[in-house]
């Protein structure tokens, strides 16, 4: 055979493929991790994208900035503080997993472990504060309507998550009232007598409630220390038409303590809003401004009595400060208005979870809890809800066949066609109906999940912190207190150059009114002095975070805080303790598990998964506006 003719052998052709394989795969292997360094580059953008636009939302919304953000917990039956827990312990609080993923713990069911861990650990609002809206009518009754700035809500009163309700501060009258006296229904009296304070309220045509804080010297002892009475219980107050008597030793919550003396300015007295049944009519309360209806219990809607709006404590408007729960963080929330002709709006997230898609732990996920169905779309369980800002109905997505509100999971783009009369029907909350309204200009709140469980959460530093002599290593520091180191003589836990604050507040700014210290054997003061709270220090007795005056003083080794050992300085020395950071927090988390058939495994591999958490934090300058 002529050699021209001669091939390649089947030999040569098999070396040179696997030679070429080779070579492709060992190319190959880098693009994963250059795709993987994509998508963690992307999540990051986007994360800090959520974080700029709830700064943004909150930049109109400033005085509604909670008090605090507590971390709670629950047994299947109650609900409590979580005092033990940091700002980066994002587990879920319970021992066992089920197959189906509900949360329990002691055998007690809690619920959707995805409800009770990541952000959901931190999610009850204290002192939220709005101005009462104005009347609008929502269906056949006219009040003043308020959306709560982190609902949708989790309204359980049976177990603890209910919904609190307070109006301003009432004004304090110097002269001393008798039957005849002429009052207001904004004022109140104190009476000194031999048995104590006594604080004097006008009855009215309903039942009312009261909540009552002070500052009062009690005795812990041999020394009489100043001590902060916040968190007492409600004060009930019968219809009626003359004057009634409160003494403040027999309220519950502080009977237990010896009380010396009351700073009388300290005292502070607000009226308790009261919930009525939504077909109970206002007009039945049409002097009482503080009834109010809870016309949505899972988007948090809340209806109030029309004369709220026009009633006044001296010269400031009535406002409500609201405690409640989030229901999930992980329901996102932005706002916009929609125009005329708008080709759609673009979400901050481009990738919203569908309904049949599963969950991180492999279940199906079912929309959002409480809220889809409100408009017979139950079934399509499609993780986006359209809220109307103006009656806090929400918008049906299809009417009559005919789809008016698309939203493109893909691409994160919502846009609301109405009928051909550019009309968008929405269900009225409360059971009053439902609207058909022009959707041009219309205010809406869009609430949806994304992919990757983004979650967007505000965490302020406590609005105001009061200082605890009870040792924190007995009696755990609860939200919004402090402890100053060697407590009320010197003898306590802790070292004296720190004032030590719940577990939750390490990295948080706070500024100090007034800090009295003991240096070089002379009293002098601090006067509007920030620090940063630091993680808890090595050796330190008390394990707990703090802030120590040896960083912005040159201290000897007997140079401390001043405490009551000092001549001349009863009580303590931290005064007007401000928090003075907020911050927007931003997790996601793109893993994925599976949930098997044993609980105990099923919580280990929750707690696994959740070691996958990412974190973007903003810093933001926004200031509380001052409503009381």
């Amino acid at each position: 055979m002529s050699r021209k003719s001669r091939g390649t052998s089947l030999i040569e052709v098999l070396v040179v493929i696997v030679v070429f394989l080779v070579g492709i795969l060992a190319v190959m292997q880098v693009f994963p991790k250059g795709f993987q360094y994509l998508l963690m580059s992307r999540n990051a953008s986007v994360a800090t994208m959520l974080g700029k636009a709830e700064s943004e939302r909150l930049k109109v919304h400033s005085s509604e900035i909670p008090d605090m953000i507590e971390a709670v917990r629950y047994d299947g039956t109650s609900m409590s503080l979580d005092v033990e827990r940091y700002l980066g312990d994002l587990g879920p609080t319970g021992d066992a997993v089920s197959p189906a993923g509900l949360l329990s713990l002691n055998g007690n069911g809690v619920g959707n472990w995805q409800l009770y861990s990541g952000a959901n650990s931190f999610r009850r609002i204290v002192g939220e504060t709005h101005r009462i809206p104005a009347p609008r009518p929502v269906g056949s009754e006219q009040g003043g309507l308020m959306l709560l700035t982190f609902g949708p809500i989790d309204y359980r009163p049976a177990i603890g998550a209910d919904l609190q309700i307070f109006g301003n501060p009432l004004i304090k009258r110097n002269v001393d009232w008798t039957e005849n006296t002429a009052r207001e229904d904004s004022e109140y009296f104190m009476v000194n007598s031999p048995a104590g304070l006594t604080i004097r309220l006008s009855m009215g045509s309903t039942n009312r409630l009261y909540k009552v804080r002070f500052t009062a010297y009690v005795q812990a002892g041999a020394q009489w220390v100043r001590k902060e009475f916040s968190n007492l219980a409600s004060i009930p107050v019968p219809s009626g038409t003359g004057l009634f008597d409160v003494a403040v030793a027999n309220i519950p919550g502080v009977s237990p303590d010896v009380i010396g003396s009351i700073e009388p300015s300290s005292v502070e007295v607000r009226r308790q809003f009261i919930q009525v049944d939504n077909n109970d009519p206002f007009s039945n309360y049409a002097v009482d401004p503080y009834r109010y209806k809870l016309l949505d219990p899972q988007l948090g809607v809340v209806f109030f009595n029309p004369v709220a709006f026009s009633t006044r404590i001296g010269n400031e408007p009535l406002v409500a400060k609201v405690n409640y729960d989030v229901l999930d963080w992980r329901i996102l929330r932005e706002e916009f208005r929609v125009e005329n002709g708008a080709p759609g709006v673009q979400l901050s997230v481009r990738s919203i979870k569908v309904g049949n898609m599963a969950g991180p732990d492999g279940l199906q996920n079912g929309g959002i809890p409480g809220i889809e169905g409100k408009t017979g779309d139950s079934a399509l369980a499609d993780n986006f809800v359209l809220v109307d800002m103006l009656t806090g109905g929400v918008f049906y997505e299809t009417v009559g066949g005919k789809q008016v509100l698309h939203v493109d999971k893909s691409n994160g783009i919502v846009t609301v066609v109405g009928d051909s009369n550019k009309q968008a029907l929405l269900r009225l909350p409360g059971g009053r109906g439902d609207l058909s309204v022009d959707i041009a200009g219309r205010p809406v709140r869009a609430l949806y999940r994304a992919n990757s469980e983004y979650s967007v959460q505000l965490m302020p530093a406590a609005a105001n912190y009061t200082v605890s002599f009870l040792s924190p290593l007995a009696t755990p520091l609860l939200p919004g207190q402090c402890y100053i180191g060697g407590g009320l003589d010197g003898t306590g836990p802790g070292v004296p150059t720190r004032v030590y604050f719940p577990r939750s507040d390490s990295g948080r700014k706070v500024v100090f009114g007034t800090l009295v210290v003991r240096v070089n054997n002379q009293i002098t003061s601090l006067d509007a002095q920030d620090f940063v709270v630091s993680a808890p220090r090595a050796n330190d007795p008390i394990q707990l975070p703090s802030i120590d005056i040896s960083n912005v003083l040159s201290l000897g080794s007997s140079d401390r805080i001043a405490n009551a050992t000092d001549s001349g300085f009863p009580g303590f020395a931290a005064k007007s303790i401000k928090g003075a950071s907020i911050t927007v927090r931003v997790l996601w988390n793109p893993e994925k598990f599976m949930l098997g058939q044993t609980s105990t495994d099923n919580i280990r591999a929750v707690d696994k998964w959740g070691q996958s958490w990412r974190r973007s934090s903003i810093e933001t300058f926004l200031q509380r506006e001052a409503l009381q």
